[in-house]
């Protein structure tokens, strides 16, 4: 069944049934729940007191409180024949004058007035933990239970308990593969896995181990292609080394002539321009011996970087395993 659309009108909008009001921000939505609580008081004669008003945050809440206030010392102002700066207010209390009578407007307001620390204007979460309170024994909730609308800090205590108890202790030599595992990054993760987002590849109940034996492979496969890597520099060192072939190949070509010239024979400042350079065709063209020893270090970097990728992934996974029950186990301990 399609809903009935149409244009919103304060103080025409009927004060029964279900309305749903469409709005962008800006549009006087607090303006409008505000002159419908002023309408509540005065028509259907309810005590603010009575009157539930849910929104989203504690900023919000204390912007319609204020201007609950405002306008029911407004209104009264009106009955008081007084002149305010709000005209909408203004015409609905002349208006409810001429229905209701001065005296019950004004016996009404003043109810108002008197209630309105009793006003529940609550955040959503705050509405929660009132009626979880107010009704414990009807909603199952447990006594002393606490209202938090973050366990930030909690996922962040356990990431820091779990950082001391199982990464400041590794080997100093493994601290450059997880470079961007962080307790911070920790912690995000953890976050997301708890609100329903999946890190790639963990399983919760598997046992995502990180002993020695990971530890031992990872460090003997990084030394190998480490020590790879510093065996093509040697031989990349070696074949700058000959002066008179590599400054044949530097004159032979005008920009490698205007960059090179002056360190012919400095064979690792000629190494440090191919590597920044590598992409320019001229380079590629003077010394292809060299860019395809420096296509063999890419490889050994691109190996290097699967490892690193492999141990933080091992590491983040672990974290999961351990932190995950832990604030899970916070959480109840401490009622929330």
């Amino acid at each position: 069944m399609a809903l009935k659309q149409k244009e919103f009108k304060v103080l025409e909008v009927p004060l029964k049934g279900t309305n749903l009001v469409e709005a962008s921000a800006g549009t006087g939505k607090t303006y409008s729940i505000a002159i419908i609580a002023l309408r509540l008081i005065i028509e259907n004669e309810i005590n603010i007191s009575e009157i539930l008003m849910v929104t989203y945050t504690k900023a919000a809440v204390a912007e319609l409180d204020q201007r609950i206030r405002i306008f029911i010392k407004k209104a009264t102002s009106v009955v008081d024949e007084e002149e305010i700066d709000d005209q909408t207010i203004t015409k609905y209390i002349t208006d409810a004058i001429d229905k209701h009578g001065k005296e019950i407007v004004k016996s009404r307001l003043d109810t108002a007035r008197l209630l309105m620390d009793e006003t529940s204007i609550l955040t959503i979460h705050g509405f929660c933990q009132q009626v979880l309170q107010e009704f414990s024994f009807e909603t199952g909730a447990l006594f002393g239970m606490n209202l938090v609308t973050s366990i930030k800090d909690i996922i962040t205590q356990e990431v820091q308990i779990f950082w001391r108890k199982h990464i400041s202790g590794l080997p100093i030599d493994f601290f450059p593969f997880m470079e961007s595992v962080t307790v911070e990054m920790l912690s995000n993760t953890v976050a997301m896995q708890l609100s329903g987002r999946q890190y790639a590849g963990y399983v919760e109940g598997r046992d995502h181990v990180m002993d020695n034996n990971l530890l031992d492979e990872v460090r003997i496969e990084a030394n190998r292609l480490e020590k790879e890597a510093e065996d093509i520099v040697e031989k990349q060192i070696k074949l700058l080394s000959n002066y008179e072939e590599i400054n044949a190949r530097i004159q032979s070509n005008s920009f490698t002539k205007k960059n090179l010239s002056d360190v012919a024979d400095d064979p690792s400042a000629i190494l440090e321009f191919i590597l920044a350079n590598d992409d320019k065709a001229y380079v590629k063209k003077v010394f292809p011996d060299i860019i395809s020893l420096k296509e063999e270090t890419d490889r050994i970097k691109e190996a290097l970087n699967s490892i690193s990728k492999k141990l933080q992934h091992t590491l983040v996974s672990k974290a999961l395993q351990y932190i995950i029950p832990a604030v899970q186990a916070s959480k109840k301990k401490l009622n929330i």
